[in-house]
């Protein structure tokens, strides 16, 4: 059974060592910005934008993901 947490982690610039994200087959139906997931369908990591309200390929199989980001 998974723990439900109600407030925020803060690792204190420790690492998460061996997680995974969330395996869903489809784009989650109310997410939030930021979040992450993986298509298990597409094998594809995506985040949220929610200034643009779109899904945003992070990482692919084929690595034509994301391949720059600015400030």
């Amino acid at each position: 059974m998974a723990i439900q947490f109600l407030n925020t982690l803060n690792f204190n610039q420790n690492e998460a060592v061996s997680f995974r994200l969330d395996n869903e087959p489809n784009d989650p139906a109310a997410p939030v910005g930021g979040q992450l997931y993986y298509n298990n369908t597409n094998g594809v990591v995506k985040f949220y934008d929610d200034v643009n309200t779109t899904w945003v390929t992070l990482a692919d199989t084929l690595n034509t993901g994301v391949t720059s980001i600015t400030s």
